[in-house]
């Protein structure tokens, strides 16, 4: 077993840098018309070549189109670490050559439990784009803590938090009161089936103490992952009380949280969820774990309803789904009052039209303001 599971890592990396040596070769042929000049007001901003455009992070990159005026000519590289070109160093390197300004979007950074052998390579990378940026935009304080204790020390970097955003008029809430039936939404890529496993069995011991919840599921579920899934969801006689999305798009989304009381986000070290922004933008009330970001973005009122599992960067500490089930119960008597609060903070500290002020600040008049 272990030797058929290394075998399938090995296969699995061997292909990925294959796939991202074509990638590069490809971006440094199209790199040769990109000129950048010196950084000048207002700023005309490249923001790569990016591969998955409906990521979360090319959603945030396209964003900030307004910026780029696309006639291959530039004086700022604004690069996410999430969303990064197979090219990105000699990007760098083009831009400062120019005197241009380099702007690094941080999200999270490589840990054993996450990335698995490649997170010393990850994290090199990210080193590098951190070390050669005029500023860099940590989306959380979970991940500049992060950086510190697993890259690189931050003291001389010229750094700033900036949350990530959503237009909160597009996610917005439908207040209903739900009594002791919620509605319970897991939601995002699942690449880790934990997240849904947990979940169905959380909704498991919830109907068990009388709670009549109903569990929608929505976003990609790996097809090997599948029979695992529907065989726990039958042994628990789930059937009629989960249903599932499947994938969905940006479009989507708006509808999927507004019919929804409660998301279960469990992924720990989790470095700025938007899931969970817009879930609170639509009213929903987050149940978590205590670690990475989430604490941040519910705020010490909101925080409440997270469980407090070990921080642990080799390996996950998933929690005990009774623990989750506990805080579900705990909160349903005030349920209707943490679904207004959790709308009222992230229309206060996560509306898009903040994180695009803070932008323009930046690129039209070179400051910054938070």
């Amino acid at each position: 077993m272990w030797l058929v599971s290394n075998i399938k890592i090995f296969i699995k990396y061997y292909l990925l840098r294959t796939y991202m040596s074509i990638r590069k070769v490809n971006e440094l042929y199209n790199l040769r018309s990109i000129r950048f000049n010196s950084f000048s007001k207002p700023a005309n901003v490249f923001i790569g070549f990016q591969n998955n455009k409906n990521s979360g992070g090319g959603l945030k990159l396209r964003d900030l189109k307004e910026f780029d005026s696309a006639d291959n000519t530039y004086n700022a590289l604004y690069l996410l670490s999430s969303s990064l070109p197979a090219s990105f160093e000699e990007m760098i390197q083009k831009a400062k050559k120019a005197n241009a300004k380099v702007i690094w979007n941080q999200n999270g950074i490589g840990f054993p439990a996450w990335a698995g052998p490649r997170f010393s390579e990850l994290n090199k990378s990210f080193k590098y784009g951190l070390e050669h940026s005029d500023i860099v935009l940590f989306q959380s304080e979970f991940a500049l803590q992060s950086v510190n204790e697993l890259v690189m020390d931050t003291g001389n970097l010229n750094k700033v938090v900036l949350y990530n955003s959503i237009d909160t008029s597009v996610f917005k809430p439908d207040f209903k009161e739900c009594g002791k039936s919620p509605n319970i939404l897991v939601a995002g890529s699942h690449n880790d089936i934990n997240r849904v496993v947990i979940a169905i069995k959380i909704v498991a011991l919830l109907r068990k103490s009388g709670i009549e919840c109903h569990l929608k599921i929505a976003g990609r579920i790996k097809e090997s992952s599948l029979p695992e899934v529907r065989n726990l969801i039958s042994e628990n006689k789930l059937t009629d009380y989960v249903t599932f999305l499947g994938a969905y798009g940006r479009s989507d989304a708006p509808g999927i949280f507004s019919g929804s009381d409660i998301l279960l986000h469990l992924q720990p070290f989790d470095s700025c969820p938007t899931v969970v922004i817009e879930a609170m933008a639509s009213g929903l009330v987050v149940v978590g774990p205590g670690n990475g970001a989430i604490p941040e973005l519910l705020g010490r009122e909101l925080s409440v309803q997270l469980v407090d599992n070990a921080t642990n960067y080799d390996k996950y500490d998933w929690g005990e789904p009774e623990h989750y089930a506990t805080k579900i119960i705990d909160l349903l008597p005030m349920l209707n009052v943490f679904k207004q609060k959790a709308r009222a903070r992230a229309v206060e500290q996560f509306d898009l039209t903040k994180w695009m002020k803070f932008h323009r600040d930046l690129f039209i008049h070179d400051k910054v303001n938070h």
